[in-house]
């Protein structure tokens, strides 16, 4: 765990490490994740029902079970399980988006979709689903995604809108290929972030009328005569709101 807390994954973000206690070598991190569900090796002791708490925070939606047995710490249920790989799976991969501390226009959901059968992806399957605090699972709401506008193999992307008022909004994908294999990420449950609500201005537009022109001139200057501080007015952050400011926004709106 001391390894991970000071090492960042493939998308450059450090990684969410969950804790387990073992003050006697217990076996919990010997577990086996199962389609939806989580084995999890116990052992009849007052350190069990805080450890499979510990999987139901990490792995909302999945059905945490603990199993009984003759485990010792480096041999339970994963090490005694054997799997079969499906050489022609659907693989799904996304890097989860991070609670925010500013309103959005829109939470971009990017996904590299791995069809290993090569039978072709069914396009009109490709969804994002994704609910408020205000709405239950039931009640969600589709995206279907499109391809990346990058350059990236096997990339779609999916826009979820921005949001009126604070929510936590939880969403998961859905895959579908040419063979019938339909997989979803998480396999269980949902992800989730803390979304800010608010309307997006673009940068310049000071007076917020959805417009950049020059009464937003006006208002910057207005704001270096009176030394007022306006974050909004700090087009180049530098801190400081000055003539740079100024003239950067009359480049945004000469274009």
């Amino acid at each position: 765990a001391d390894y991970f807390s000071n090492t960042m994954t493939i998308y450059g973000e450090p990684w969410e490490v969950y804790r387990v206690y073992t003050g006697s070598n217990q076996p919990y991190t010997n577990s086996l994740i199962l389609n939806n569900k989580v084995f999890v090796p116990i052992e009849n002791n007052s350190y069990d029902d805080d450890a499979l708490a510990v999987y139901a925070e990490a792995l909302p939606g999945f059905e945490i079970l603990g199993f009984t047995g003759s485990w010792q710490s480096t041999d339970a249920l994963h090490c005694r399980a054997k799997g079969i790989p499906d050489l022609e799976m659907l693989q799904i991969f996304h890097n989860p988006i991070d609670d925010q501390d500013e309103a959005q226009d829109s939470y971009m959901v990017d996904v590299i979709i791995d069809d290993l059968s090569e039978a072709g992806l069914i396009d009109e399957e490709l969804k994002v689903f994704w609910w408020t605090d205000d709405m239950d699972m039931n009640e969600s709401e589709s995206i279907t995604m499109t391809v990346c506008p990058q350059d990236i193999p096997d990339c779609y992307t999916a826009s979820i809108p921005g949001q009126s008022e604070d929510t936590i909004i939880r969403y998961y994908i859905q895959a579908l290929d040419e063979t019938g294999r339909l997989e979803t990420l998480p396999m269980a449950g949902y992800y989730d972030f803390q979304a800010i609500g608010g309307t997006v201005y673009d940068d310049g537009d000071l007076n917020m009328d959805g417009t950049i022109n020059i009464l937003d001139v006006v208002s910057i200057v207005n704001v270096v005569l009176n030394g007022e501080q306006n974050d909004m007015a700090d087009l180049n952050n530098d801190g400081i709101i000055n003539i740079l400011d100024i003239i950067l926004l009359v480049n945004i709106i000469l274009g």
